[in-house]
């Protein structure tokens, strides 16, 4: 499908190749993709305060606690004309059984209404949904959550090895919000997650988008690439400054660098504050488990519900082609993004944002 593709609104819900041949008659504006797509300038968003974040403990006994403050440092995220409200959450989850360990993590929870997941990707935190939160919490319960060894969260819980498991610690997260059913939007890894969780318990999950993100098994060459830098990575004990710089060519696109300095500050910020600790025992096993993922490419005809894939035009890790061959296999949109690399949800925030509240429109999730 082509970068203009979009939602049918009779959105057929049977096989794949019927709802295949429905997608190619919804068409988007091709103002908002052309334009808002390229746009020098990023939305005004909410500051986030330290009061928006939940910390969920799944501990055997009744305790609450704080979470730790979302250290906002940049300019995008200290703006705060508009004003969506962040709801602060405080929970305590079961212990679990399985492996007798306790599972911190922080989240943001913002707004009121049916639920929305936000995953984000690797070497990140919620924080590059900014954009989402301050659009969607308007009229939808934003869930954000701190994957492990990232932002605010706690370590990775003890026996999670691959992406099903880290889908099954989500759907545990909903039971303990009391959360029975939600749309699910994912970037990159959250995609690899959102997806696995739609394979394990369909009927909890309404609307799916997938974006920069890729099901498929990763091609031979970027996983000995990507195996080669974590190990690096893991000799020096943390992510060098210079890698950083590294990682971010890879993450964002080039004209980012120039146009946009809050996005690369954002995801800089982001990297940075991944602690030393937590590269052993989180944040390098979660990249094996993403370089070294089942080909989960031929599940994806399972999903029923209503979907969308949107990608970067210039993103590096996962490019268009792969969200292609997975909007065919789905049978739901395409959507191309100009001038977006692998964090498109800060390059090119208002056409993710509009093609998100579109499929959660037509999901009627509301």
């Amino acid at each position: 499908m082509s970068a203009s593709s979009a939602l049918s609104p009779n959105w057929p819900r049977s096989t794949s190749s019927v709802r295949r041949s429905a997608m190619r008659t919804w068409r988007p504006s091709s103002t908002l993709l052309s334009i808002r797509c390229q746009r020098n300038v990023l939305p005004s968003v909410p500051n986030l305060p330290t009061s928006g974040i939940g910390f969920a403990r799944h501990d055997s006994d009744i305790r609450e606690k704080s979470a730790p403050n979302l250290r906002p440092s940049t300019a995008l995220l200290n703006r705060s004309p508009r004003s969506a409200v962040v709801h602060p959450r405080v929970f305590r989850s079961m212990f679990d059984k399985k492996y007798s360990s306790s599972i911190a993590t922080a989240y943001i929870d913002a707004g009121e209404g049916p639920p929305v997941i936000l995953g984000h990707g690797f070497l990140c935190d919620a924080r590059i949904w900014t954009p989402q939160i301050a659009e969607l919490s308007r009229r939808y319960r934003v869930i954000a959550p701190d994957l492990w060894g990232h932002g605010d969260s706690g370590a990775l819980p003890r026996g999670v090895a691959n992406n099903r498991h880290v889908a099954e610690q989500y759907l545990a997260l909903m039971d303990e919000l009391g959360i029975d059913k939600a749309a699910i939007v994912g970037l990159s890894f959250g995609g690899m997650w959102g997806a696995e969780m739609i394979f394990l318990q369909p009927d909890r999950v309404a609307a799916l988008a997938l974006i920069g993100t890729y099901l498929g098994p990763e091609p031979e060459a970027s996983k000995q690439s990507y195996s080669q830098l974590m190990e690096t990575v893991r000799d020096a004990q943390g992510i060098p400054a210079a890698m950083q710089e590294q990682i971010l060519r890879i993450l964002l696109a080039p004209a980012t660098f120039e146009t946009k300095p809050d996005v690369v500050a954002i995801v800089r910020h982001g990297m940075s504050q991944i602690l030393s600790e937590r590269l052993a025992d989180s944040v390098l096993p979660i990249g094996k488990m993403i370089f070294e993922r089942r080909d989960a490419a031929s599940d994806l005809v399972k999903i029923r519900c209503p979907c969308i894939v949107m990608t970067g035009l210039e993103d590096v890790p996962r490019p268009p082609r792969e969200g292609e061959q997975m909007a065919e296999l789905i049978g739901c949109p395409f959507i191309a993004l100009p001038g977006a690399g692998h964090t498109p949800c800060l390059e090119s925030p208002d056409a993710v944002t509009a093609n998100i509240l579109r499929l959660l429109r037509f999901a009627h999730w509301s």
